[in-house]
């Protein structure tokens, strides 16, 4: 009796797991662009789009929020400092005299500023009324090193302050202390973090030096209390996470975490090729984001029993210099703009790994669709161009498809465009 053949099909609809390795990597997506894996487990959504909030700061800004909800942005091309009331109205409220600015932070009572020399100030009740521009104190101190790495981080007691290889504080007092700590002089710190109630840090050599090291101080001790050798050419930037410190190192999108003495490798985002900014990571909603280049990414799960996934959730204009986070809004400095999430859906892109066999067609099981969306299909045989198919839709059985057609191949990758509010459950490949 002649033995029946099984057909060849293959499901892609662990959303959950987030971007893969590489094309042949079956364990997640190879990308995913503007969309939303996290909210609802089983459904990938179209993730909302970013959208103009301000013209003007004009200029790539780091920013810091208030407890009033007032943000602030400071230019790192220059001294300007504008305010972004709470309901959204901006305003250039200084320029500061001693040049661009490197770092931001809100601490007892003081909105802090710095630039490669000083570190000025203005009192926190002062900043958001405006009563008097003169209020601004540009030279409130002045740095023992000259440098543009101005990462900065509040902890127990203390606003810690990379300068160098120092690291100066503002104690409780409103005190500047200029040199707590000074890891070897050999590297200059890059990035701040913390991890418990201890101080990261995170260094460079320099451009030609394929190594780094992370120190961690316990904010006690009168040296730094661990450290670790990272194998790339800088600490770049922390991530916090709930109960969990990611970072990343080197200029080709490698993400580590801490394990807790040791950094360990968790993804590399690929065709990543620069450094992301110490100032592109927030936390929304508990969510980690961080930017680079243009896109805004996650790194996160949902609850303990699903595995860390990076995703594409937002796409900027240009290129991202920072990322700030209010209770329910993120603010993202980006060339020309600011820009903020919006209230209309990103076209969202989903690219699938690619799946050895025949196939005669890809179908797109969706749970909803509204009105005037679309769900468009291309498809690669062979590591081949991308060739646009003609979809139709079942909505009786809600899945879109096209019909065959496919030339004889041995493999087969799918790129799926959700253009409006899509709710998808999975791509199928069919035999």
């Amino acid at each position: 009796m002649a033995s029946i053949s099984k057909p060849n099909i293959k499901n892609y609809s662990q959303w959950f797991a987030g971007e893969n390795r590489a094309k042949s990597d079956q364990t997640g997506f190879f990308s995913l662009v503007n969309c939303d894996v996290h909210s609802e487990l089983g459904i990938l959504s179209n993730q909302l789009a970013l959208t103009t909030d301000s013209a003007t700061p004009n200029e790539d800004c780091i920013s810091e929020i208030l407890t009033n909800g007032d943000t602030f942005f400071f230019s790192t091309t220059s001294g300007k400092i504008w305010k972004r009331t709470n309901a959204g109205v901006y305003s250039l409220v200084h320029t500061g005299t001693q040049g661009n600015n490197y770092g931001c932070k809100l601490w007892q009572g003081y909105l802090y500023y710095a630039t490669s020399t000083k570190l000025g100030r203005i009192t926190e009740a002062l900043a958001s009324s405006q009563a008097s521009w003169s209020s601004h104190n540009d030279s409130f101190g002045t740095f023992t090193n000259t440098t543009i790495n101005r990462p900065m981080i509040t902890i127990g007691k203390g606003l810690y302050i990379g300068d160098g290889y120092y690291i100066a504080a503002v104690d409780s007092t409103g005190t500047l202390v200029l040199n707590v700590l000074d890891v070897p002089k050999t590297f200059t710190i890059t990035a701040l973090g913390q991890t418990s109630d201890d101080l990261m840090i995170g260094t460079t050599i320099g451009a030609n030096v394929g190594w780094c090291k992370i120190f961690g101080w316990n904010r006690i001790s009168p040296s730094w209390t661990f450290e670790d050798v990272i194998p790339e050419v800088s600490v770049n930037c922390f991530i916090q996470g709930d109960n969990i410190i990611f970072f990343q190192a080197g200029g080709v999108g490698q993400i580590y975490y801490w394990s807790g003495s040791q950094g360990v490798k968790l993804k590399k985002i690929k065709g990543v090729t620069t450094a992301i900014n110490s100032y592109n990571a927030t936390e929304l909603a508990g969510k980690s984001l961080f930017a680079v280049g243009t896109k805004v990414y996650s790194i996160h799960r949902e609850d303990s029993s699903l595995p860390y996934a990076v995703a594409g959730e937002y796409t900027a204009g240009g290129t991202i210099k920072s990322l700030g986070a209010s209770a329910t809004q993120i603010f993202v400095s980006g060339g020309s703009v600011i820009a903020k999430i919006g209230t209309t859906y990103a076209t969202a892109v989903i690219e699938t790994p690619t799946g050895d066999g025949k196939y005669r067609t890809v179908e797109v099981s969706y749970r909803s669709i509204a009105s005037g969306a679309t769900i468009g299909i291309e498809t690669s045989i062979d590591d081949e161009a991308y060739v646009t198919q003609t979809v139709k839709v079942d909505e009786i059985n809600k899945k879109a498809y096209f019909d065959g057609g496919l030339v004889n191949h041995s493999a087969l990758q799918a790129k799926i465009t959700l253009t409006g509010l899509v709710n998808i459950k999975s791509i199928n490949f069919n035999g």
